[in-house]
Formats: structure tokens, sequence, C-alpha cells
């Protein structure tokens, strides 16, 4: 039995195969959401607390399922402790300068690795995502808006399966890499003069780049499918103004793929107790 006593606060289905990885190497392992009172009893000892990804979707609260009450990160700072190590994904500078006046220590183990993992399982999971509304994108032209990481994961299924496709992106590097693997490739300031000619578009990037002059000219039954974090690629009022449909998709390796994307957080957090 290992010493570290693992303390687990919001996260999705990844979380349970992330405890069940750490348990089975000898952790003992309380959750705050299922046994509060054992969570509090835990934390008068040293602990390693274990924070979903990503840690907080607002900047204020906990990323805590939405059935149990809320955990504002305020409040957390409260529990913390001199000599507590606090583990999650994607710490912002502020939360872990935080930590660091509590006398505790933080890590974040969404490193270049599991990022890249992720990407993975997330451009499998569209497929997915797509197959369950009954969207035949074999029959359809999209656009991949972005050229990170999902994108470029994305885009080399897609043209596995000979989809029609074009990416759409801003840098000359991404229309250098795109072309170099014989991708469609438009800059975003043209999109513009060729988003009508789409039926999917889906966007990786986290920010809002689909606004309502854009959106205005594309089909008038185009489906936006918005993979990114917030503030997302477009505002869910904008579509809604522009009579299109919107499917926002967001944490899909814990819908889709939650035992494969929890077991690889669960490898991760351990190498940083």
């Amino acid at each position: 039995m290992n010493n570290d006593k693992l303390l687990f606060i919001g996260g999705d289905k990844r979380r349970l195969y992330t405890e069940k990885y750490l348990v089975s190497k000898g952790y003992e392992a309380v959750s705050y959401e299922e046994n509060p009172t054992e969570f509090f009893k835990a934390a008068k000892e040293r602990a390693v607390i274990i924070l979903p990804l990503p840690f907080s979707r607002d900047g204020e609260n906990i990323n805590i399922d939405k059935s149990c009450d809320a955990l504002s990160i305020k409040a957390f700072f409260a529990l913390v402790k001199k000599g507590d190590k606090i583990i999650g994904g994607m710490l912002s500078e502020s939360f872990k300068s935080e930590i660091e006046k509590c006398g505790a220590e933080s890590f974040d183990y969404y490193s270049e690795e599991l990022i890249a993992e992720n990407a993975e399982l997330t451009a499998d999971a569209v497929f997915e995502v797509l197959s369950q509304r009954d969207i035949d994108i074999f029959k359809m032209k999209t656009a991949v808006t972005g050229f990170g990481r999902t994108a470029k994961a994305l885009a080399k299924r897609l043209y596995k399966r000979g989809i029609d496709f074009t990416v759409v992106a801003r840098s000359e590097k991404a229309q250098t890499d795109a072309v170099s693997m014989n991708y469609n490739y438009v800059k975003l300031s043209n999109f513009t003069d060729k988003i009508h000619e789409f039926d999917i578009i889906i966007n990786t990037v986290p920010a809002l780049i689909l606004d309502e002059g854009l959106l205005r000219k594309a089909k008038n039954d185009a489906i936006i499918v918005d993979i990114a974090s917030a503030p997302f690629g477009a505002e869910e009022s904008t579509v809604k103004k522009c009579s299109l449909t919107l499917i926002r998709a967001l944490g899909l390796p814990g819908k889709y793929y939650p035992e494969k994307a929890g077991t690889l957080i669960g490898k991760k957090a351990e190498s940083l107790f």
C-alpha cells in the first residue's frame, strides 16, 4: 500500500478509470462527490488531490459533475493544506500561484504526450458524434477550422477515408503543412467567400472565429460541429440567429473513450506524485 491518500474532485467518466488505475497500484482513494465526509476527514492528513481535465471550465468553479454541489475555486483553496500536492489538467498560472501561497505544490498532468493522445481520441470521437446523429459525412463537403493537434489528427482520418474536406486556418505554416499533405486549404481571411460551399464545419479553434457576418453566408442547412474549448468557435445565439444547426461537442475522450483516456491520466498523474 502506498502512503499517499488520493482525494479526487470533479471530472467525467475518465475519473473513474483514473481512480481504478491508481487503486490498482496500491493507492487509497476517496471521492469528494461520493463521500464528502470521508473526503474532509482524509483531508486532515497530507494528501494528493487529483483534479479533472480541465480543472475548471469557467475560471470560477472546479469542473465538477452538475449533479453535485458546486465547489468554487476559492472554496477549494480553503481545503488545501501545507504539504498537499495538487495534480490537475490545464492549471492556470493564477491557480498555481494561489496553491503556492497555501504552502502546497501543484503539478499539471496535461503534458505534451497527453495532449497528443487526447487529440487522437478526440478525432476518433468526432465520427461517433456524427454517427449518433445520423450525419453521413461521406456525402457532405466538410471544412475543418484550425490546424492544431486535434485538427491534424482529424484531417488525417478524413483523408484516409476519402472524405471531401478543406482545412481553414490563419498561418502560412498551416497552409504549407496542409498543402504538403495534399489537403485542400483556404485561409481563414478568405473563408467568407467559400463558406457557402460546405455542408459541415468542424471547429477546433477556441476563439470566436465563426461570427455572424461569416455564418450569414453559410448554407441554410449547414451544420456547425464545435469541439473547441471555451470561448468556442461560435456563439450559440449567433448560430441560432443564422438558422443553422450547432452541435457543441465537449470532452469527447471522456464521453466516448473514458477507460483509455482515464488510464492515460492515471499514468501521467502517478509520475508526478
